[in-house]
């Protein structure tokens, strides 16, 4: 009967354990700071507009970033050039992570479609727009398009790792 406790503790103190392997090292975040921290950590930008799930119109609008399905979608926000050129920085946070990878399918279409629409006005940018970082992180789907994508991809990832 003892073996048989012990055994027992020694099976829950395992379980235990590997629930602490685990352990997510994300954190979610509020868009609207993850979208601050982005933003700031890239100063040469030129005036941003940017909309988010939080818009009047969010379903609208998030079908200008991606063709993904909404209702997969938990958060999101898009930053884009007020002035006609090609810096764009988007998050977009699904409900499940996994629809993060066709977040990212469809946020590669958005690329293409770019690239296409400056290579008819303005092919000075279709260089910046094929540099594109994009990339998961959970349930994040981040696209950056900017001269300081290393330093805004920075500021994401610092925003959100814990401690």
């Amino acid at each position: 009967m003892k073996k048989r406790w012990i055994a027992a503790l020694l099976a829950a103190l395992s379980i235990l354990s590997l629930c602490g392997c685990g352990k997510r090292v994300f954190r979610t975040v509020s868009m609207d700071g993850l979208r601050e921290n982005m933003l700031s950590a890239a100063p040469s930008l030129p005036e941003m507009k940017s909309v988010s799930d939080e818009s009047e119109n969010a379903e609208e609008l998030f079908a200008y970033l991606s063709d993904l399905d909404y209702g997969k979608v938990e958060h999101f926000f898009l930053s884009y050039s007020a002035t006609g050129l090609a810096d764009e920085i988007a998050v977009i946070a699904v409900k499940k992570t996994a629809d993060a990878e066709q977040a990212k399918t469809s946020l590669e279409n958005h690329l293409k479609n770019r690239i296409q629409m400056y290579g008819q006005y303005s092919p000075d940018q279709v260089p910046r727009v094929e540099n594109a970082e994009l990339f998961i992180r959970d349930q994040y789907v981040v696209l950056i398009v900017c001269d300081e994508a290393d330093a805004v991809k920075k500021a994401f990832w610092e925003s959100t790792t814990e401690g």
